[in-house]
């Protein structure tokens, strides 16, 4: 058996190098599905924390919207009561004075259709939906023309 020496190294032949390196491959085909799992446990667990995050903020979103409608529908609760008292008020005046034209009539009537805006607004809140179908229609009509003029 000829050794091959390589320099530095007098005593390793081609044989003893080849084993080397067929040890090491198969140290590294033995490692290597060892890696791709625990690879695959990190991209697992960062996914977890991605949707984690996600979840978190439709939460907290959802919270927020849920505030805000239940401020407008206090706001809307104080807005009745104030217009009921007033406007008792009002036709309480003009009983009081002699029943001429029925002139709390007008406030009666523009004011209540402010307070019947305020109920749609904290109730009916039909504006956002609106939106929202608006806009998916948008999306869709542009798709269709994406794949039709392709």
């Amino acid at each position: 058996m000829a050794a091959f020496a390589l320099r530095g190294f007098p005593d390793l032949c081609l044989l003893d190098l080849t084993k080397i390196l067929n040890a090491s491959l198969r140290a590294v085909e033995e490692f290597l599905p060892i890696w791709v799992f625990l690879v695959s446990i990190g991209i697992i667990k960062y996914t977890l924390q991605i949707q984690e995050q996600i979840q978190a903020t439709m939460e907290a979103d959802a919270k927020t919207r849920a505030r805000r409608i239940a401020e407008a529908r206090y706001g809307f609760r104080w807005h009745a009561l104030i217009y009921t008292f007033v406007n008792a008020g009002l036709v309480s005046i003009w009983f009081l004075t002699g029943e001429g034209f029925p002139w709390p009539i007008f406030p009666i009537v523009f004011w209540g259709i402010g307070l019947a805006s305020h109920y749609m607004s904290a109730y009916h809140s039909y504006g956002r939906d609106w939106v929202e179908r608006e806009t998916e229609k948008i999306l869709q009509q542009q798709t269709k023309k994406k794949v039709s003029g392709s």
